[in-house]
């Protein structure tokens, strides 16, 4: 494990990797005691991985409620005896956009599930890159990498949990109100929706604020955030990102 680093500000505190991120978030699932909202794209329970299917179980066996969200894609491989073991546990767990019949031949499909974000008891929030996979495992060889992953996250407190807590739960309400629209049951689909938005987003200006991206009307809104902070800089940039496209607006002469 990479050597302790000082928060970033009291509210902010910066996690490296899988190392340190999953200790942490574990650590905050053991002490959750009424809610736990997680969404994740991937969720590999090989090595590491598998420390925190087992600390979202130990929440719900305690009685917290735990609501998982799972990409349809990312997690297509989630292991069907930790979601067993879920079920039994109590987790509430919801796949985001099945892949079903055909894949990715149907661009309705292309739509998915790439937040990684986790709130508990709306005290603290998760929120960065990492996905729940082991750095040294690769899922597509079944095998162990020689160099561990990069990728970063953070752990929140303050007034930014409120707006990601707000966000989790209408995404779960809308999973819940689809469902059971397709199920037929109506009134669960109304008491789903009315439990959709039920605080208002915090005010949670700053040097910290979530932005979300969407495929219909906020296509753009991190590339501007980029662009904005980009612009406003002074004395120096630093950019972290595993992946950076030419066929982007963040693209300026």
């Amino acid at each position: 494990m990479n050597e302790a680093r000082p928060p970033l500000d009291a509210q902010c505190t910066l996690l490296q990797g899988s190392t340190e991120f999953f200790p942490a978030l574990s650590m905050a699932l053991d002490v959750a005691r009424k809610e736990v909202f997680f969404e994740t794209y991937l969720f590999n329970t090989a090595g590491r991985g598998q420390d925190i299917a087992q600390a979202l179980e130990r929440a719900a066996l305690r009685g917290v409620r735990v609501s998982v969200v799972l990409d349809g894609a990312g997690s297509r491989d989630m292991s069907p005896e930790w979601l067993a073991r879920w079920t039994q546990a109590g987790v509430l767990w919801r796949i985001f956009e099945s892949l079903g019949v055909g894949g990715f031949w149907f661009p309705s499909r292309w739509r998915r599930l790439h937040r990684k974000l986790c709130v508990i008891d709306r005290q603290v929030a998760f929120c960065g890159g990492i996905n729940i996979l082991d750095d040294h495992h690769d899922p597509h060889i079944k095998g162990t990498l020689p160099h561990p992953r990069l990728d970063y996250a953070v752990r929140l407190v303050g007034p930014w949990v409120q707006s990601i807590h707000v966000t989790m739960v209408q995404l779960w309400s809308r999973l819940e109100i689809f469902r059971n629209l397709r199920a037929r049951r109506i009134g669960a689909a109304l008491e789903a929706w009315r439990d959709g938005d039920p605080w208002p987003l915090g005010d949670a200006r700053g040097p910290i604020r979530l932005v979300l991206r969407d495929n219909v009307r906020h296509r753009q809104s991190i590339a501007r955030s980029y662009l904005q902070a980009i612009g406003r800089a002074r004395q120096e940039i630093l950019i972290a990102n595993a992946f950076f496209s030419r066929r982007t607006n963040c693209v300026r002469p």
